[in-house]
């Protein structure tokens, strides 16, 4: 599956739910492509904790998702490696139930909404962490402990509330558009000798900044046709709703300013994360050329920059001494000026 993806949209209107609609998302202008490739389940490294999965996808070494197709959804099962909390541990997480990413048949019905909601919760001894995170959230609590336990939960929303066409570099299609929106909350609990699991989410947060296991809300709009396997777009909104913030849609010849398709999926990413005096940017499999990283502080300021040329993989190494410890953003843009990803960086000191 190649997808195009604009992570700075201009000119488009979600609109309203109705039947009957009309979407222009030709001003769509990506700077990357994203290769996603399902394999077999059964060659996967944490195939032995999926025996039901029918397929995964990997993003590097040892970060694993798996899958289930059934006759009327297609499922995440869990994932192994990277875990999702951020927290740097190599483990292996699965849903308490299958979470849903597409159902069939689809139906316009904006008065009957769906809901999906799934969980996990792993455990592990405090030696399994990081030194750096370990450090930062154990010097936050007045007790000894010996384990610590991480959960997900997820809890959506899905409405199809309207049915048109839409356009987008490359086409037009016959869609149903169906409304998401995505209630994601964090625990951190741990466990203290001979007493029992306490959850102390909201401590931990709150004295050391990690702001992992907050909960977020994510709105997002996905238009399906009747033979396309894949959503011909996604569309992801701001938090109060008003903006489209990016667009993942479907890939074509005629999609302009996109990568090569044969190329595996971008990313980006800070290591560690929190860090303490440095800390490390990967990029990946991004189209040769000139590109910006710039650093904000929480109130949007910008706090540094530097221009790289990169042509597929670039790694760099920036010094945090001068930086005071709290929460920070780090936004990749490419040349035109077109962003390509921002992320949260966390920077704390013992």
């Amino acid at each position: 599956m190649v997808t195009a993806v604009d992570n700075s949209p201009s000119g488009i209107n979600i609109g309203s739910g109705d039947a009957n609609q009309v979407w222009n998302f030709q001003s769509l202008n990506a700077a990357v492509s994203n290769r996603l490739v399902f394999k077999n389940a059964a060659s996967g490294v944490f195939v032995a904790a999926y025996p039901d999965a029918t397929s995964f996808t990997s993003a590097g070494a040892n970060a694993e998702t798996y899958f289930k197709n059934t006759t009327n959804a297609f499922q995440n099962l869990g994932g192994g490696g990277s875990d999702p909390t951020g927290l740097g541990l190599n483990l292996a997480s699965r849903w308490d139930r299958p979470y849903t990413l597409r159902r069939a048949p689809l139906v316009y019905a904006p008065a009957q909404p769906a809901t999906v909601e799934s969980s996990f919760t792993v455990r592990f001894s405090i030696n399994d962490l990081p030194p750096v995170i370990a450090d930062t959230i154990l010097s936050r609590l007045p007790i000894q402990v010996d384990s610590m336990g991480v959960g997900i939960k997820l809890k959506r929303t899905d409405l199809v509330d309207a049915w048109g066409k839409l356009t987008i570099p490359g086409g037009t299609y016959d869609v149903l558009r169906e409304r998401r929106e995505e209630i994601r909350s964090g625990k951190l609990e741990v466990k203290v000798p001979i007493l029992s699991w306490q959850d102390v989410t909201a401590f931990v947060s709150a004295a050391s900044g990690l702001g992992t296991f907050g909960t977020d809300t994510t709105l997002s709009f996905h238009f399906y046709n009747h033979v396309e396997k894949e959503p011909i777009a996604v569309a992801t909104m701001s938090a109060d709703g008003a903006i489209v913030e990016s667009v993942e849609y479907k890939a074509s010849d005629r999609t302009s300013a996109v990568a090569d398709a044969g190329s595996v999926r971008t990313s980006v990413f800070a290591y560690p994360n929190p860090a303490i005096d440095e800390v490390k940017f990967n990029f990946n499999n991004l189209p040769a050329g000139d590109y910006s990283l710039k650093i904000f502080n929480i109130l949007g300021s910008q706090v540094w920059k530097d221009t790289f040329y990169i042509s597929g993989t670039h790694n760099f190494k920036l010094d945090l001494r001068n930086f005071k410890k709290g929460t920070y953003l780090y936004n990749l843009s490419d040349v035109s000026g077109k962003s390509i990803v921002t992320k949260r960086l966390m920077i704390v000191r013992p």
